[in-house]
């Protein structure tokens, strides 16, 4: 029993739904006129391929700025003097990056013997802060000039030829 094929009934057709049978003929079906409005606007299924338009391959991104030169050179009292025209720069990016490297290397360095280059940093520092850097300035500038504060407080109380 369990290898004879089903045969529909005589004038409908039948589906297995589940573990059961069920006939279904034309007497004992009833469609929605909902249901015959939504068959009459599906289309009929076709075996043609359908044709994919393929977008063309968009441009390529511009590249990012070029890496400054400043990026690949010491770090060390030698390169405050470029970093410190870096924190000028037009490119908001390279400006925020010199600010952190700036006070990076004040940090690292002894101070006295570079007073004049430190007291150039602090100056343009302070020409970000007054927005006259030629760059809008941006929060994450800000934020970067603002987390050595303690630093800035010490180095001017400690030499004060950077106080003005």
């Amino acid at each position: 029993m369990q290898n004879e094929q089903p045969t529909p009934p005589a004038g409908g057709r039948f589906a297995l739904v589940g573990m059961g049978r069920f006939n279904v003929t034309r007497e004992n079906v009833s469609v929605s006129e909902e249901m015959q409005q939504v068959y009459k606007m599906t289309p009929p299924v076709s075996s043609a391929p359908v044709p994919v338009s393929i977008p063309s391959p968009s441009p390529p991104a511009p590249s990012p700025a070029p890496i400054p030169e400043w990026m690949d050179g010491p770090r060390d009292a030698t390169a405050l003097p470029v970093i410190c025209e870096a924190v000028l720069a037009t490119n908001v990016d390279e400006a925020e990056l010199a600010i952190k490297e700036l006070f990076r290397i004040m940090e690292r360095i002894e101070l006295e013997q570079h007073l004049e280059v430190v007291e150039d940093c602090f100056q343009a520092i302070s020409w970000v802060i007054q927005g006259k850097s030629g760059t809008e300035t941006t929060g994450s500038m800000v934020q970067a000039i603002m987390d050595p504060f303690p630093f800035i407080f010490a180095v001017c109380y400690q030499y004060p030829s950077l106080q003005k």
